[in-house]
């Protein structure tokens, strides 16, 4: 999405902070001090493996391609999107009609959360084909020493140690 004020364009970039799935507790890893406290003291052989030699980017573009989970998330959030935006616009022609600064101030960061919330409340299960995954309705989750223990339950699809998730970001570029 991109829009001009006079000679100046703004685009809104959606995308993902390239992290690798080796680092999933280290300190630079985008999950939550608390599941980095969960984690447990010595990783399975499951755990140890997965994601080996992937980053977050890698993942993503998979899944995008497989799904279209970034372009279907815009698309339910189209509209908070552009009345948000619309009203940055409008703010910063005001200012620059009065001899301010002609500046769009949005600050596309509550997309984020949103995108989180989207994937954690199963918003794309039936939305999108093939989701809810089998892996989500087997409850695999390499979280756990056993990340496919029988039995376990289901979760959000795209939410198996939350890193995808967690590295979702949204930015505007000039």
């Amino acid at each position: 999405m991109g829009t001009t004020l006079g000679d100046y364009v703004l685009k809104l970039q959606l995308g993902f902070e390239d992290h690798s799935y080796a680092n999933v507790y280290s300190p630079t890893s985008p999950l939550t001090m608390t599941t980095k406290k969960r984690a447990p003291k010595k990783l399975s052989i499951p755990q140890q493996q997965y994601g080996q030699g992937k980053t977050v980017g890698q993942v993503a573009e998979a899944l995008e391609n497989k799904y279209g989970i970034v372009e279907a998330f815009f698309g339910m959030q189209e509209d908070y999107i552009v009345d948000n935006f619309e009203a940055a616009y409008a703010n910063g022609l005001d200012s620059g009609m009065s001899g301010g600064q002609w500046d769009v101030a949005w600050d596309p960061a509550p997309l984020q959360p949103k995108f989180r919330r989207a994937i954690s409340t199963r918003q794309f299960d039936g939305v999108l084909r093939g989701v809810p995954t089998k892996a989500s309705q087997g409850g695999v989750s390499h979280l756990r020493k056993d990340p496919f223990k029988k039995g376990a339950s289901p979760r959000p699809s795209f939410m198996n140690t939350g890193m995808y998730m967690r590295s979702f970001s949204a930015w505007l570029e000039p």
